[in-house]
């Protein structure tokens, strides 16, 4: 089965689409604006089966992690987000990695790259795909992603986010909240992630 949930315009337009092996995050064609680089990074992330082992013997050899490339850092993660042939529990995994190095304040106001790691994160949580297995692990790893976009907004780099990616955000959270087919619990939850979001957008 393949779950997508998407958007026209402002306008939430429908359905679950379902098809075979993969539940997809999917919004309105991307926004013009969108840097080609920043796709382009991701595409090769995801083409690079060594991509983790390589950003692992990186870490082995920094002295300090808070100095590490973010972008390089969060490569393999993003990658296994985006990434139609993982399943939900190791895309949850993925999620899961990521909230902790904002927790862990790994990921810090002095990241190098702090704004393009921003840009590449918000890009993947919000193009995240991953095979159909249990309709309550699959939502899980939709309760993980409005919790992700609610971290990066208010914590640090949030102030980094375009218009663009602010968008792209609210409308996944937003597709959440409009499809019926979620649990009430999923779509109450991500109710209450908009209304985050939104009142730490306009505190700004």
């Amino acid at each position: 089965m393949t779950t997508v949930v998407r958007m026209k315009g402002w306008l939430y337009d429908g359905a679950f689409v379902e098809e075979s092996g993969q539940v997809k995050v999917q919004r309105a064609p991307s926004w013009p604006s969108l840097q080609n680089s920043v796709r382009n990074s991701l595409i090769s992330m995801v083409n690079d089966p060594g991509l983790f082992r390589v950003t692992v013997s990186n870490i082995y050899i920094c002295e300090d992690i808070i100095t590490f490339d973010l972008p390089s850092l969060l490569a393999p993660f993003l990658a296994v987000i985006r990434s139609a042939s993982t399943s939900g529990q190791i895309t949850s995994l993925a999620l899961t990695a990521i909230m902790k190095f904002f927790s862990y304040k790994i990921i810090t106001k002095s990241s190098p790259r702090l704004a393009v790691a921003m840009q590449m994160l918000s890009s993947a949580v919000t193009h995240c795909r991953f095979e159909a297995t249990d309709p309550g692990q699959d939502e899980v790893v939709l309760l993980r992603i409005l919790k992700l976009m609610e971290m990066m907004l208010s914590g640090v780099g949030g102030g980094l986010l375009g218009d663009e990616s602010i968008c792209e955000m609210m409308e996944t959270g937003l597709s959440m909240c409009c499809q019926t087919r979620l649990s009430e619990m999923l779509r109450r939850s991500a109710e209450m992630s908009m209304l985050g979001m939104v009142q730490t957008v306009f505190e700004r």
